[in-house]
């Protein structure tokens, strides 16, 4: 990750919010974050996890905003050097897709009632 960019974040910084348009993709290097979706708390987030990937692969907008909850470090990866990382490393797409797939099984599905 040659070309990315650290960027320090103090606590109750919005990294990314809810609706924004994507840009970058964050590694956590120290420091406590919050994922929200609608206001509710979905995860939090610490050194070695990441964010910001979907809006980078589907190009739509964000779907959840990340807050620090303490000081933090992250390291702030472009569009394009995202692509290309995944490009000429299919570990970290694999990965990347892995931890998707976590996440997406924890969020809890909606029920619905049907009546005959």
């Amino acid at each position: 990750m040659d070309d990315a960019r650290r960027q320090p974040v103090t606590p109750g910084d919005v990294v990314i919010r809810e609706g924004d348009v994507g840009d970058f993709f964050y590694v956590i290097v120290s420091g406590q974050l919050r994922v929200e979706r609608g206001g509710r708390v979905l995860a939090h987030l610490g050194p070695g996890e990441f964010f910001g990937e979907m809006a980078l692969l589907d190009d739509r907008r964000r779907s959840a905003t990340v807050i620090a909850e303490t000081g933090a470090e992250l390291i702030a990866v472009n569009r394009d050097q995202y692509h290309r990382l995944l490009a000429e490393h299919p570990e970290m797409a694999a990965t990347i897709m892995r931890v998707m797939a976590l996440r997406l099984r924890a969020v809890p599905v909606p029920t619905v009632n049907v009546q005959a």
